[in-house]
């Protein structure tokens, strides 16, 4: 947390995702920290006391994407208000393109993802929904906090595939602190 925060102070964060159960209290902390938005994506199906913790986590935060109606339906309605599900993709019919100028103070929008450095935490679509982004709203900046865990032959090495793809879609002026 220390790693992440000292990465991050020199920047505004406005919003903050999280993937899993270990970077959604992370993602609290850093929700604090930087008076942050904080989206949480669940698809997980847990018991007992870490569901009891994540409903407490998913109180504090502003929105919950869910990968299922199954997962959301788990949920009391109190916090299913904040929820919408995305099967594994966008729902790009919730969003709406910004008029040009509307960016009241001009300054950058700073979109940031939070987790282990995995395949399963989908870095590089996150890669991928930036180079699409970026031509459409010049004005964000994208972040990766987070680090490689196993030194193994089947998970070392992910942080330079990541590296990779931001540098052969060419958008390396919009990836601030990576790491």
């Amino acid at each position: 947390i220390l790693k992440i925060n000292n990465n991050l102070r020199s920047e505004k964060i406005d919003i903050i995702h999280t993937n899993g159960f270990k970077s959604h209290l992370i993602g609290l902390i850093l929700k604090y920290r930087f008076s942050a938005k904080l989206i949480l994506h669940i698809r997980e199906n847990y018991d007992g006391k870490i569901f009891k913790i994540q409903k407490i986590m998913c109180r504090i935060a502003d929105k919950i994407i869910t990968n299922s109606n199954f997962v959301m339906k788990r949920y009391p309605d109190y916090l299913q208000s904040k929820m919408i599900p995305i099967y594994n993709g966008i729902n790009v019919n919730k969003f709406r393109k910004r008029e040009s100028g509307s960016n009241s103070n001009n300054r950058k929008i700073n979109i940031g993802i939070v987790g282990i450095l995995t395949r399963e935490k989908g870095h590089l679509i996150f890669i991928e929904a930036a180079s699409i982004l970026i031509k459409q709203f010049p004005d964000l900046h994208f972040y990766i906090v987070g680090d490689e865990i196993y030194d193994t032959s089947g998970h070392s090495g992910y942080k330079k595939i990541i590296l990779d793809r931001i540098n052969q879609l060419n958008i390396n002026d919009y990836f601030k602190n990576i790491f």
